[in-house]
């Protein structure tokens, strides 16, 4: 599997009205893309950081995506989507809270 050595994760799509992002112990809701304007939807997302928690709840899904360089010369770019479905939790680990 090849790693993401630089980039950033990204929200791709929100369904439904119970798709949070935990971290340090405060519940931040996500509003579904439904209810967003198209320009909204980037704007109106917060970054996910190291150690966050996505949470879904009954009939809800999110999709993340994250995209970077696989190597540090920076000339291969890579790519992982990860869609979280109902009832779920995932909890983001980044390389950098290795390194610390």
């Amino acid at each position: 599997m090849n790693e993401i050595v630089k980039g950033h994760i990204d929200i791709n799509t929100v369904v439904g009205n119970s798709v949070f992002i935990e971290r340090k112990g405060k519940k931040i809701p996500l509003k579904p893309d439904s209810e967003l304007e198209m320009k909204e939807l980037s704007a109106n997302r917060p970054q996910i950081e190291d150690g966050d928690t996505i949470s879904t709840g009954s009939r809800c899904l999110i999709s993340i995506n994250s995209t970077g360089y696989n190597d540090k010369s920076e000339k291969y770019m890579n790519s992982a989507m990860l869609m979280v479905l109902s009832n779920s939790k995932v909890r983001i680990h980044t390389k950098k809270s290795e390194e610390k």
